[in-house]
């Protein structure tokens, strides 16, 4: 299943295209339910993909820690 994403944002009345690589198909679940908000604010947004970026690292290195572990 695809996990990209393609956003139009209006910006000063500019549109702006934006594409978000999620890292899986939760993460862009996530950001899509985000976006269904009213009044959403570019901030929020991007607030929140940058909070979900730092979840899925630290997940990351735990998992390679856990690995790394399990091969000693």
């Amino acid at each position: 299943m695809d996990s990209r994403l393609s956003v139009d944002l209006y910006l000063g009345g500019k549109k702006i295209q934006v594409n978000i690589a999620c890292m899986n198909i939760s993460a862009k679940n996530e950001i899509e339910s985000l976006l269904l908000k009213p009044n959403l604010d570019i901030k929020d947004i991007l607030k929140a993909y940058i909070q979900k970026t730092q979840e899925y690292a630290e997940l990351e290195e735990e998992i390679k820690n856990l690995v790394y572990k399990l091969e000693q």
